[in-house]
């Protein structure tokens, strides 16, 4: 590793070269302990106030020396720290360059009660911008490598303890695994993309949600009993077909032929009131909503003034148009204008047929229905938010999520 030869290192450490090694001498307590991992110029890994101690947990005034940013805005820049996994059980023997390709592809030191934020995005272009300096600094080389992997250790940020990621469930890229919809939570058992709803709705609130009452359309998942323990009255609903009443419950059977009751509600024809939910959530709907706009109408009809629309969908920043997969003619059939895609709905075995696949026109009129519109993005491998590992780079979805504020 280069250093300026005008600049002397704050705090010598034995983690360099044999021509660089020196002693800890700005901390006795710790001396020739000799941890096995990286230093730059402005701290080492044995280091108390910058850098974290790979022996032993971190204490209180080095976590707060991290959530005060400039520790981790030099994580964030690409410089490399210790790589070994907190709270030390193992050492990484290796050079300089190993060791910042191991923290650039593994990333496995874990600062308790420091986690991932979402950053909101309200303008295109300042989206565009971060997602490309994303793939700029890690080129995308985390992907590539759990693309090999069955497990990897991670950080879950529902469960807020070290976990191993199930990499490759749910959806497949031809049997590449699609990292939006794998890195399932050994504990939790929540998707990336579910934890990352979670994340959005548990940030969304500064109080919490617990007497709030609020929607997701869906009942029958992991997500809906993880949000009922955040927010008991949030009420869960399935669209159960346009012949079943608005509202009405009924029983169906699943795949497994386990009768499960559901309410019935489609995201155009709410049975909801006006202005009578404090949130509202969906997953992976409006691909499959033929008439988007009138979908967003109506969900900005049912919240109250404030309230989150919280959503995820398959959204392309390359494109700058939506691509219309498909129609229905003035009968009703279904009329595709390209290949059939769809999308498993846990219940048929063809899945749900996607009509768009969106660019940017969706958020413009998510703008221009809610005064408050926006889109985030949480990226780390350790809390298992990646792009979603497509070999076309326009598919290359980052892990994206919507809120918008009626």
């Amino acid at each position: 590793m280069e250093f300026d030869e005008h600049e002397q290192p704050r705090v010598p450490c034995m983690l360099l070269t044999n021509s660089q090694q020196r002693e800890c001498v700005d901390r006795p307590n710790i001396g020739k302990h000799a941890v096995n991992g990286l230093y730059n110029r402005s701290f080492c890994a044995c280091a108390g106030t910058n850098g974290f101690p790979t022996t032993r947990p971190p204490r209180a005034s080095e976590v707060h020396g991290f959530k005060t940013g400039a520790y981790r805005r030099r994580i964030e820049s690409g410089m490399p720290y210790a790589a070994s996994r907190w709270p030390g059980s193992r050492q990484l023997q290796a050079s300089d360059d190993e060791c910042r390709d191991a923290y650039r592809l593994v990333r496995l030191n874990f600062i308790p009660g420091v986690r991932l934020d979402i950053r909101w995005f309200s303008n295109k272009e300042a989206l565009i911008e971060h997602e490309n300096s994303l793939k700029a600094q890690y080129g995308l080389r985390l992907e590539s490598e759990l693309r090999r992997q069955q497990e990897c250790d991670g950080y879950c940020t529902y469960c807020n303890t070290a976990v191993r990621f199930q990499v490759g469930t749910g959806a497949t890229f031809d049997g590449r695994p699609n990292l939006r919809e794998g890195m399932r939570c050994s504990n939790c058992k929540l998707s990336a993309r579910q934890r990352l709803v979670q994340l959005a709705f548990s940030s969304s609130s500064s109080s919490g949600w617990t007497d709030a009452r609020g929607a997701i359309l869906e009942r029958h998942t992991r997500l809906y009993r993880t949000l009922c323990s955040a927010s008991p009255k949030i009420i869960g609903s399935e669209f159960l077909g346009p012949n079943v009443g608005k509202g009405s419950h009924r029983i169906r059977f699943g795949r497994a032929f386990i009768p499960k009751v559901s309410r019935n509600e489609s995201i155009l024809d709410f049975s909801y009131h006006d202005r009578s939910l404090d949130f509202l959530i969906h997953t992976d709907v409006l691909e499959h909503v033929e008439h988007t706009h009138r979908a967003l109408v109506e969900c900005h009809r049912v919240l109250r003034p404030g309230a989150p629309l919280i959503f995820t969908v398959p959204f392309f920043t390359a494109l700058d148009s939506t691509l219309v997969r498909g129609t229905t003619d003035a009968a009703g059939r279904l009329v595709e204008l390209m290949p059939g895609e769809y999308h498993d709905d846990g219940v048929g075995k063809r899945g749900i047929y996607t009509f768009y696949n969106f660019g940017w026109p969706l958020f413009s009129m998510l703008q221009a229905i809610f005064p408050r519109a926006e889109i985030g993005i949480a990226y780390g491998k350790r809390e298992g938010f990646l792009f979603c590992d497509s070999e076309d780079d326009w598919w290359n979805m980052a892990p994206l999520i919507f809120r918008c504020y009626r």
